[in-house]
């Protein structure tokens, strides 16, 4: 069944690592790999605000670098230059008071639709 790796970051840069597999649209998810928090890097920037928990701001963003060797069983082996792969960027907007959803792939309901994720080229 299609399995896949998730990685969701927040503006506190708090982690959730998952692996989904989604089997007719039934959905089911795993904490996968405790070590993903110890070997990812990242940062977290916040414009015009502060780093805490329901402090204003005006933007953020995420940089993340995730070694190989952390998704590596889930692949035969590490992409090289030309290899495609399915993915998706997404983001969950609160700030409203309602989820507001925006993805870079397609979805109508979830954001699990893999069978809608874009391509992305290795260079």
């Amino acid at each position: 069944s299609p399995l896949y790796f998730e990685y969701e970051i927040n503006p506190l840069g708090k982690e959730l690592v998952l692996l989904i597999t989604n089997k007719n649209g039934k959905f089911s998810a795993w904490l996968p790999w405790y070590r993903v928090e110890k070997h990812a890097q990242k940062k977290v920037f916040i414009n015009g605000g502060k780093m805490k928990n329901g402090s204003p701001s005006k933007s953020w963003s995420a940089e993340i670098f995730l070694p190989f060797q952390l998704i590596d069983p889930l692949v035969a082996e590490a992409p090289s230059s030309g290899t495609r792969w399915n993915a998706n960027f997404c983001r969950l907007d609160y700030d409203s008071g309602k989820m507001v959803k925006f993805s870079w792939s397609p979805i109508k309901v979830a954001f699990h639709e893999f069978e809608k994720y874009r391509s992305i080229r290795f260079e």
